[in-house]
């Protein structure tokens, strides 16, 4: 499989489907946020809001991890 990246700084409150992030992408990066934080996002809360930029996924990493 080929890996994609973003060359460049990245602003934390950028829309990310701007930078090309396509749906499957979305629903790879919510398996490795899950992953890398030992978390299980509640399906509710899987949206693409959530996952619009890394600020919303810092967000919801701090929601979930509050609330366990």
């Amino acid at each position: 499989m080929a890996r994609r990246g973003i060359a460049g700084p990245l602003d934390p409150a950028h829309d990310l489907t701007e930078l090309g992030l396509t749906s499957l992408d979305m629903v790879n990066l919510m398996l490795a946020v899950e992953d890398a934080f030992g978390i299980e996002i509640p399906q509710k809360q899987m949206t693409p809001a959530n996952f619009r930029s890394i600020d919303a996924i810092c967000r919801l990493v701090d929601a979930i991890g509050l609330a366990a």
